[in-house]
Parts: structure tokens; sequence; C-alpha cells
């Protein structure tokens, strides 16, 4: 998972927050994604590659082990901000 460019953006969309019952909230997630592959990876003890790439294995595990949320991140959460509507902020790669 990489963060794609542009300015950070801190205006809340209230479309864009998830409803599935296990309190995942995509906003917070999103915001949370894009402060850490943009400016901070070594809150959660990341290391990005050269091209701003992490695994999204390694970036779940340290999400849920950080508890940076008041929910646990599952792969889905990120399918989820990945094909939601508005701005795209980040792109998954093979």
């Amino acid at each position: 998972v990489g963060p794609l460019g542009g300015p950070r953006d801190d205006v809340d969309d209230p479309s864009a927050a998830g409803g599935d019952g296990d309190g995942f909230d995509a906003v917070r997630l999103s915001k949370l994604l894009a402060f850490v592959l943009r400016h901070r990876p070594d809150v959660l003890g990341l290391v990005l590659d050269s091209g701003g790439w992490v695994d999204v294995g390694d970036l779940v595990e340290r999400l849920n082990a950080r508890r940076r949320l008041p929910f646990a991140v599952e792969r889905a959460h990120l399918d989820e901000l990945l094909v939601g509507e508005g701005r795209r902020r980040f792109e998954l790669k093979d």
C-alpha cells in the first residue's frame, strides 16, 4: 500500500464512514494511513521501500499492534477504502 501524491487533506467526509457494525470508521483509518504513509511510517515501526510502498500484511499487523484505532483493522477495511467513493488517497499493487 502506498499513498497517492498531493497535499494533506484534513477535511472529513461523513459519507465515507463505514457502518458494518464492527466499529470500523473509514475516515479515521484513512487519516491515520495518510499520516503514517506520507509523513511518519516510523510511528508504526514501518520502513517504506524506495518507491514509498509497504507490505499490506505488515501494515495491518502494526496498526493493530499499536492500537491507534478503537477497532481492529482488517484487510477488508483497506479494500473498502480503495474502492470507496470520494478522492483516492491510496493505491494497492501486487
